[in-house]
């Protein structure tokens, strides 16, 4: 999955985004200091972003270095990942517990189903649904699927949504048929 870390961001960006909260700073004592600032940068994009991302070397230095100062590490101009991918899956395991996310699974494709339906989204394009659903699934913890299987999953919901519409439509047609000839 790829997220997208802009190179050119301004201060109020930086601190909006990428400060880390006083739970934060104490969890990521717990890290080792040569991977706190990969730690603290993935609890940050799966916040923002709602998934990790592997493309840190994209990675403004001026994030880099606020966030390194706010956990007191020195300063760099690159963040570390872990070369094990065991630790690696555990440092992932931990910030999902730290923020309490879930993955997106039934229960989320349910919940996600049942505030289209509720929101009454269903007139939006496919595409800015999506836009929405990712806001909304973020706002309730749960990682982002990929791209395409959120737009897949909306896509579907859009057409049974549809579907139903035109079979509501088909038959309200023909009970007027059928006062029409009634009729006649």
């Amino acid at each position: 999955m790829k997220v997208s870390l802009v190179k050119n961001i301004s201060d109020d960006q930086i601190i909006r985004d990428w400060s880390l909260t006083k739970e934060d700073r104490s969890f990521l004592l717990k890290i080792s200091k040569k991977y706190r600032s990969y730690v603290a940068v993935q609890l940050c994009c799966l916040k923002i972003y709602g998934r990790f991302s592997n493309q840190l070397s994209d990675l403004s230095h001026e994030v880099i270095f606020y966030i390194n100062n706010q956990l007191d590490l020195p300063t760099a101009l690159q963040v570390i990942k872990p070369e094990r991918k065991a630790t690696y899956l555990e440092y992932r395991k931990l910030i999902f517990g730290h923020l309490n996310f879930s993955k997106f699974d039934n229960s989320s494709k349910d919940l996600l189903q049942h505030w289209i339906a509720e929101k009454g989204s269903l007139s939006l394009h496919a595409e800015d649904l999506c836009e929405e659903a990712k806001y909304y699934l973020i706002s309730k913890r749960i990682i982002l699927p990929s791209k395409d299987q959120l737009q897949r999953f909306i896509n579907s919901i859009c057409s049974n949504y549809h579907q139903s519409i035109f079979e509501k439509v088909n038959s309200q047609i023909g009970v007027l048929c059928r006062k029409v000839r009634n009729f006649r």
